[in-house]
């Protein structure tokens, strides 16, 4: 999660930051409804950033705030998803527990709606101005951060075979962002990006050529 706001931060702290507005839902775009369009730049003294890291069975999530300094304000997950109860944990800047309870998360969709309920019970102070989001795998398509729109989902989705206990849940995650916060950004910060510079000796698998060009090889 520290990788995603570190991309965030360089979004919103590169001179100044993106004024982004969400046009009307077209027949092109699919449920999330995106459709980014920028406007002038202006200045933000301070932000916040949400972090997300969607695993197979867990959700963590952060929440930092930067201006003329920077600071967690939170972080915390859900874990064990599925069971027949899971454990929320929530921490603050200190490490002094603000939330650790039991709840009932039977699927990722349960406890994608309970760690945002919790988010929005904090108040306005605690709203998101961007969010961010890990995801394990870019395969061929990406290895830089993306800013999300329908066409970045799109694409996503179709990299779910790489990772489909992550890739999935992930997605679930973003399109519950959109709804509930129409018009931030979101950024994705996929694993893969880390290691998108190997050299060929250590990407590529001693495999016939006829293989390795159907794009088999080490991420």
């Amino acid at each position: 999660m520290t990788a995603c706001f570190l991309h965030m931060k360089k979004l919103f702290k590169h001179k100044k930051a993106f004024k982004l507005r969400i046009g009307k839902r077209n027949s092109s775009d699919d449920k999330t409804g995106i459709h980014v369009r920028y406007e002038e730049p202006y200045m933000r003294l301070t932000t916040n950033i949400l972090a997300f890291n969607t695993g197979s069975s867990s959700i963590k999530f952060s929440l930092y705030a930067f201006g003329e300094s920077e600071r967690l304000v939170f972080n915390g997950s859900l874990s064990r998803i599925g069971a027949h109860v899971t454990d929320c944990l929530v921490l603050d800047d200190h490490g002094k527990s603000i939330v650790h309870e039991r709840v009932v998360s039977q699927d990722h969709k349960a406890a994608c709606e309970y760690v945002f309920s919790w988010i929005l019970s904090m108040g306005e102070g605690f709203r998101p101005d961007a969010v961010g989001h890990r995801i394990v795998h870019g395969g061929p398509l990406f290895s830089t951060p993306q800013l999300v729109t329908s066409q970045i989902i799109a694409s996503i989705e179709t990299l779910s075979p790489y990772a489909p206990e992550h890739i999935p849940q992930a997605i679930n995650v973003i399109r519950h962002t959109a709804k509930l916060f129409p018009g931030i950004p979101q950024v994705t910060s996929f694993d893969t990006s880390f290691h998108s510079t190997m050299p060929p000796v250590a990407r590529l698998y001693a495999l016939p050529e006829s293989i390795r060009s159907e794009g088999v090889q080490r991420y």
